[in-house]
C-alpha cells in the first residue's frame, strides 16, 4: 500500500472543522513517519477535481460533522471510485442522525434515555419536564449540547442553527466511551470532566478532564458497554473505527447509550488512541489499521 497516493481530507464548513484539522495533522505525521506517500487536502467544493488532478488512490477521511461525517464526501468518493476510510454512505448518514440511530439500536436491546424531538419554536420551559439534555439532531464533538436543570437556564440558552433538537432525560452518572475497530470492542474508558460536564471545552482543553482506562466499573457493566458499542457499530453497518458514548448510572445500576461517532477524533490525546494504547496499539499502528480498512462500495 505504500506505493499508493494517500490524501487526508480535512476541514469543511461545519463547526467541527478545527477538530478535523487537529486529526489531520496527527494522522499525516503518523503516516509520513511510516513511509507512506501522503498529503493533506482541505475540503472545498472542487474536491473531486483536486483528487483526480493529484491521482489520489486512497482518501483518509479526517473530516468531522457536515459533509465529511454525514455520507456526503463518501458519496463523492463512491462516484469517483476512490477507496476511503471509515463508514460508508448509508451508515454515515444514519449515524449522524441521533434519532434514527437510537431507533435502530433500541430494537436490538440497547438501553436509552427517554426523549423526543422538539423544534426550535417548541423548546420552551412550559413544554419540558426538567432536568434534560438538549442536543442538535445532527452534530458531533458535543457541539451545541446543553444541560437544562432549572427554568432560569432557559434565559441563557444558546442553540445551534439547526431547527430540530433531541431533548432527553438528564441522567446523572459516569461518562464512558467505547472504541470499536473492525467490529471488535477495544475497551472502555471513563471520562471525569473537572467541571462535571463533558462538553466541547472539557473535550479539547488540555487538563480539563481526567481519563481512566480501563474504566473502573463492575465487569458486568464493562461487558455490557462493549456489547452496546459493538451492536451499534454492526447494526448501522459501520466499518473501520467508531466510538460510542454511554452513561453509567450507579444509582440505577444501568447503562444508557448516548450516541455513536463514526469519525472519532484521532489526535494522540483523543479517546480512541487512549483506548487503543491500553490494548497495546500505539498511535501509528492504530492509524495504519484504520488505513487498511479503506475501500469503496460499502
Amino acid at each position: 500500500m505504500k506505493n499508493k497516493k494517500i490524501a487526508i481530507v480535512y476541514g469543511g464548513p461545519s463547526s467541527e472543522a478545527e477538530v478535523s484539522k487537529r486529526t489531520s495533522f496527527a494522522v499525516f505525521n503518523a503516516l509520513k513517519g511510516l513511509g507512506y506517500q501522503v498529503e493533506e487536502i482541505e475540503f472545498s467544493r472542487d474536491i473531486p477535481f483536486q483528487l483526480r488532478q493529484k491521482n489520489i488512490d486512497i482518501v483518509y477521511n479526517a473530516m468531522h460533522g457536515r459533509y465529511g461525517e454525514d455520507g456526503s464526501l463518501q458519496g463523492v468518493l463512491e462516484v469517483l471510485d476512490i477507496s476511503y476510510t471509515h463508514s460508508g454512505v448509508l451508515a454515515s448518514a444514519v449515524a449522524m442522525n441521533k434519532v434514527l440511530t437510537k431507533e435502530l439500536v433500541q430494537r436490538h436491546g440497547v438501553n436509552l434515555a427517554s426523549g423526543r424531538i422538539y423544534t426550535r419554536e417548541d423548546l420552551l420551559p412550559e413544554n419540558i419536564q426538567l432536568p434534560v439534555v438538549v442536543k442538535p439532531v445532527s452534530q458531533g464533538s458535543s457541539v451545541g449540547v446543553v444541560i437544562l436543570k432549572t427554568r432560569d437556564d432557559f434565559k441563557n440558552l444558546q442553540l445551534t442553527d439547526q431547527n430540530e433538537f433531541l431533548v432527553e432525560e438528564y441522567i446523572e452518572g459516569r461518562e464512558l466511551s467505547v472504541a470499536v475497530l473492525d467490529n471488535e470492542g477495544l475497551g472502555v474508558i471513563e471520562i471525569r470532566p473537572k467541571t462535571g460536564v463533558y462538553d466541547y471545552e472539557s473535550k479539547y482543553t488540555k487538563g480539563a478532564s481526567e481519563y481512566i482506562c480501563p474504566a473502573p466499573v463492575p465487569e458486568k457493566i464493562y461487558n455490557i458497554a462493549i456489547d452496546y458499542a459493538v451492536t451499534a457499530h454492526t447494526m448501522l453497518g459501520c466499518k473501520g473505527v467508531t466510538r460510542s458514548d454511554i452513561i453509567y448510572s450507579e444509582k440505577r445500576e444501568k447503562l444508557y447509550f448516548l450516541e455513536i461517532n463514526t469519525h472519532p477524533g484521532m489526535t494522540e490525546s483523543s479517546l480512541v488512541p487512549k483506548i487503543a494504547a491500553y490494548r497495546g496499539i500505539d498511535f501509528k499502528e492504530l492509524v495504519e489499521k484504520i488505513l487498511f480498512t479503506a475501500n469503496v462500495g460499502v
